[in-house]
């Protein structure tokens, strides 16, 4: 099925010079610098710990506790450098790194808690695409040059638990997991045989053959349970609707290959690295419209809390709030047209955004530190501003284990209650149930005792009634 949905959407643009205060709340607050020998390339978050790790092109590891950066350990040499692969699973506090290489043999294992390096896990030609569940403990890689396999991993014992045969006989270039039914998703790209998604369900393999020959990238948008796959060469993206077992196309103008799911918005975002434009896509209707950028986006994040989405071109930092795109920073371009810009990572937890870069000539080879500030975070002795509005925000963190803090704000004094639910619509918290003045407030929800699951929340605060959704792993 094909479709044309495409929705008109009034966007602000505002230019920031770099390094002073933009609108938004953000600030530029670092430059890490790089010796000229190293080459930041891809970049990952240890949140419990407050830690940047940081993958070098040539394969060094490297950390960044928020002070200064230490070289950790050289990591086998890629075959094809920017192919190689980098996660970190927060729960068994581990960073796995593989470096793509038909021969490679490996995986490297290092402790995210004590910077040690624990030591490799054997498989064969392990690749860069990785994916995690935190809830079961689990990482999974796609491996096994020629042939192709699903390595799904221990965190706790880092041993393979399968190796599970794939579909084969494409280009793999997406991989993803819906943490509440735990199924992985696995996306191919073919010249002329058209589009594959493996579906991983226990040990359980199905394949899923569409039209387009083109994808590109892949995300799993949990709540609606769907998967979305942008088709590539300005054709736009198709929905897989893991529910009802449907796979529909729609018609956009752009050329994404990187998607991110938004679970306090229910959007995906996508990257542009020719047009220009972003594709924006309503997950609850699966339409969706096109933003202006600055420049090519070549990688997409997200600061959950904030609700910031930041676009990282080849020469600046865009971020969107609501319908204003706002220019951040200047990325230095000293001698190429267009300089690498390799990755971006967000610690939901501190509001930190890291962005790596090269020049490409070694003279300027640092990682930029954003400090983005939520609406409703400012200290004690700061002036709010009376909210026009009332609103529910989406909790934080989300997934979360076991505890997570809802905000909400009265733009006057309002009896208020918050009530928690599971599936099957029976109550399992009261958060509030009190008069509440006017301004922004919070309250935290400990779920120890709860199994893990999707659960909605409900805010009724006089005729204003509203309710999210939100993911408790255990």
């Amino acid at each position: 099925m094909i479709k044309l949905m495409i929705m008109p959407l009034a966007i602000s643009v505002v230019f920031t010079a770099f390094l002073t205060a933009p609108l938004f709340g953000q600030t530029v607050v670092d430059s890490i610098t790089y010796p000229a020998s190293f080459r930041p390339w891809s970049l990952a978050i240890y949140e419990t710990g407050d830690k940047l790790f940081v993958r070098d092109r040539d394969e060094k590891l490297l950390v960044y506790d928020g002070t200064s950066l230490s070289l950790l350990a050289d990591l086998p040499v890629a075959y094809r450098p920017g192919y190689s692969g980098t996660i970190i699973h927060e729960q068994g506090g581990k960073l796995y790194a593989t470096a793509w290489y038909p021969l490679a043999d490996s995986i490297t294992v290092v402790n995210t808690v004590t910077n040690e390096l624990i030591g490799y896990i054997q498989v064969k030609s392990p690749s860069g695409y990785f994916a995690k569940d935190e809830d079961l403990g689990r990482v999974y890689n796609i491996g096994g040059f020629p042939d192709k396999y699903l390595y799904v991993i221990d965190v706790f014992t880092d041993s393979i638990i399968e190796s599970i045969p794939l579909s084969g006989g494409a280009i793999i270039n997406g991989i993803d997991v819906n943490p509440v039914t735990h199924e992985v998703f696995i996306g191919y790209m073919t010249v002329n045989s058209g589009e594959k998604l493996d579906v991983v369900d226990g040990l359980k393999l199905t394949c899923i053959t569409m039209d387009s020959p083109n994808g590109h990238g892949m995300v799993v948008n949990w709540l609606e349970n769907k998967v979305y796959r942008e088709l590539g060469s300005l054709d736009g993206f198709w929905v897989y609707d893991r529910d009802i077992d449907s796979v529909t196309n729609y018609v956009t103008g752009n050329d994404a290959t990187v998607e991110v799911f938004n679970p306090t918005t229910n959007r995906v975002h996508t990257s542009s690295e020719v047009n220009g434009e972003s594709t924006i896509i309503e997950c609850a209707s699966d339409s969706s419209f096109d933003i202006p950028l600055f420049s090519g986006a070549v990688c997409v994040g997200i600061h959950y809390t904030s609700n910031h989405v930041y676009y990282v071109g080849y020469d600046s930092i865009a971020v969107l709030e609501g319908s204003t795109l706002e220019w951040l920073a200047k990325i230095p371009n000293i001698w190429v047209e267009k300089p690498n810009v390799f990755d971006i990572a967000i610690n939901q937890t501190t509001g930190r955004v890291f962005v790596s870069y090269s020049d490409g000539l070694g003279a300027s080879n640092s990682i930029i530190v954003i400090e983005d500030i939520a609406e409703g975070t400012k200290g004690e002795n700061e002036v709010l501003a009376v909210p026009k509005d009332y609103f529910l925000s989406q909790n934080f963190p989300n997934p979360y284990n076991p505890a997570t803090t809802i905000e909400f704000s009265l733009p006057k004094t309002e009896q208020v209650r918050i009530e928690v639910f599971n599936t099957l619509g029976q109550k399992v918290a009261t958060l509030l149930d009190k008069q509440m003045p006017v301004g922004f407030h919070e309250v935290k929800f400990n779920a120890q005792d709860l199994p893990g699951g999707i659960y909605v929340y409900r805010i009724v605060a006089g005729d204003f009634i509203a309710k999210r959704k939100c993911l408790l792993l255990k």
